[in-house]
C-alpha cells in the first residue's frame, strides 16, 4: 500500500490506537478531575455568596428596624385603642373636672390634646380646654392634692403615659389640670 509493507501500516494502526486509547483515557480522567473541581469550586462559591447575601440580609433588617425606630420617635402622640380602653374604665363613674390645654401653636400637641379630651369626655368627666401656653414641654398634671388627682394620675400611669406633676397653676384655680406640651426631643 501506497510503497509501504503491510506491517508498517500494522504498527501505525497498533500505535495510533494505543495512542487514541491513552490520550482517552487522559481526557476522560481530566474531564472528571475538571469536573470534581468545578462542583467543589461552585459549592464554595454558593455557600461565600449564601453567607453575603445573609449577611446583607441582617443589614437590611437592622437598617429596617432602626428606620421603625427613628419613625416612632419623630411620629406625633396619640392615643391607642388600648390606653383609650384603659382611661375610661378606671375613670368612667367618677365625675370630675379638669381643664386640658395645649402649646397653642404646636399642632402635634392639639391633636394630642384632643385624643385625651375625647376619652375623658367618654369616661364621663367634664373637660374644658385652655390654648394659650407658649412653651410646655410633654405630658403634665397639675399638683391639685386629692382623690381626683390621685385617680387620674394612676389611670395615666396604668395606661403607660408618664405624666409629670407640675405646681398648681393660678388659670386653674385650684382644679385639676392636663397639660399637653410639646413633644420631648428623640435624644
Amino acid at each position: 500500500m501506497w510503497g509501504f509493507s503491510i506491517q508498517f501500516w500494522e504498527d501505525v494502526f497498533k500505535w495510533s490506537t494505543l495512542g487514541a486509547f491513552v490520550f482517552g483515557g487522559i481526557g476522560v480522567i481530566s474531564a472528571f478531575i475538571s469536573a470534581w473541581v468545578g462542583y467543589h469550586i461552585t459549592d464554595t462559591a454558593q455557600r461565600d455568596a449564601d453567607r453575603k447575601i445573609a449577611e446583607a440580609h441582617a443589614q437590611v433588617a437592622k437598617a429596617h428596624l432602626e428606620q421603625e425606630r427613628l419613625k416612632e420617635k419623630i411620629a406625633w402622640r396619640r392615643l391607642t385603642a388600648e390606653q383609650h380602653d384603659i382611661l375610661v374604665s378606671m375613670l368612667k363613674g367618677h365625675p370630675m373636672k379638669v381643664w386640658t390645654s395645649f402649646v397653642g401653636d404646636d399642632p402635634e400637641a392639639a391633636t394630642f390634646r384632643d385624643d385625651i379630651d375625647r376619652t375623658l369626655q367618654e369616661a364621663g368627666i367634664k373637660t374644658q380646654y385652655f390654648s394659650g401656653w407658649k412653651v410646655a414641654v410633654g405630658l403634665q398634671i397639675t399638683d391639685a392634692p386629692g382623690q381626683d388627682h390621685d385617680l387620674l394620675v394612676a389611670a395615666f400611669e396604668k395606661a403607660g403615659m408618664p405624666i409629670v406633676k407640675v405646681p398648681a397653676q393660678k388659670m386653674f384655680l385650684g382644679e385639676l389640670g392636663i397639660i399637653v406640651g410639646s413633644k420631648p426631643p428623640p435624644f
